[in-house]
């Protein structure tokens, strides 16, 4: 069995379920686990994968480990809070055992790449968001089929999905909401209305007759407070969260923010000539994130 303490809400999910159907296609077991304890008892949050087309899977608490593994993990946590001070030291303490843990049966790594090795145990358990493409892309294609949702096109959007079909459709994602609390702002805040202005201005050097659409968790302030192109649509914000991603990613090219929401758009788009838009930085941290990709356009935020 491979599990996972998931983290997070569907971007986040989406990594993590990624991360652990790419072990699983390597052979690494049969069984996958998710316990969504922590986004539901903390969060607030819900098993946001059960409206996709995702493989079976197990849902519980109780991830199997053997009892030198739960000591080996008691023991990773403790030391862990004595090198936590900065993420740097976090990352460093992390990949200075990295190796060690792997072979016991963790895969843990808070931010960045590493191509772990299979262990010898049979019960596995991983820590982490896994925010990189090069642990899932060898099975792109799958990923893509699985991570599509389960229900029809709502019949209230089918003139959307006609002019997002239909033209040079642009999608943009400004993620507002939590990015702006005083908790997240010095981190996480990253993608001015100057950003959105130079992607819209690079769509329209780049493309003929690009069309926009607007996706938000606060459409009437992105109307209201910020300029956009004539006849440039929004979503209404009403869509459940499955409907939203896939009106997203049925766009053509992508201005997208530092969010894992928008990096699935892009990521599911179907078009091979796509253009990509994004921050040339993920976040304000100290670490370097490992979730850029090498085709897209970087612009200066």
């Amino acid at each position: 069995m491979i599990s996972i303490m998931v983290q997070g809400r569907l971007g986040n999910q989406m990594f993590q379920y990624a991360f652990l159907r790419a072990l699983q296609e390597q052979g690494y077991d049969d069984q996958i686990n998710l316990c969504f304890d922590f986004v539901k008892a903390v969060n607030g949050f819900e098993d946001s994968l059960k409206d996709f087309n995702v493989c079976e899977y197990k849902s519980t608490n109780q991830f199997g480990l053997s009892l030198f593994q739960k000591l080996g993990k008691g023991i990773n946590y403790y030391f862990l809070n004595q090198h936590r001070k900065t993420e740097l030291e976090e990352q460093a303490y992390q990949l200075k055992g990295i190796k060690f843990w792997n072979q016991l049966g963790f895969f843990w790594l808070s931010q960045g790449y590493y191509e772990f090795q299979k262990p010898k145990y049979k019960n596995k358990e991983a820590i982490g968001y896994f925010e990189s493409a090069r642990y899932f892309e060898p099975i792109k294609e799958k990923i893509q089929e699985e991570l599509t949702p389960k229900y029809d096109k709502l019949e209230k959007n089918k003139r959307l999905y006609d002019l997002i079909e239909n033209s040079e459709s642009v999608c943009i994602t400004i993620r507002r909401g939590d990015f702006l609390s005083s908790k997240h702002k010095k981190t996480f805040f990253v993608c001015t209305e100057e950003y959105f202005d130079k992607g819209i201005e690079y769509m329209q050097k780049h493309l003929k007759n690009p069309k926009f659409f607007v996706f938000s968790d606060d459409v009437e302030w992105c109307k209201n407070n910020m300029k956009f192109p004539e006849n440039t649509e929004f979503e209404d914000g009403s869509d459940p969260v499955w409907e939203k991603l896939r009106l997203m990613y049925s766009c053509k090219h992508f201005i997208i923010s530092n969010s894992t929401f928008s990096w699935w758009a892009q990521y599911l788009s179907r078009n091979p000539e796509k253009i990509v838009v994004a921050p040339n930085r993920w976040r304000n941290g100290e670490c370097a994130s490992a979730i850029e990709q090498e085709n897209w356009v970087r612009l200066e935020v």
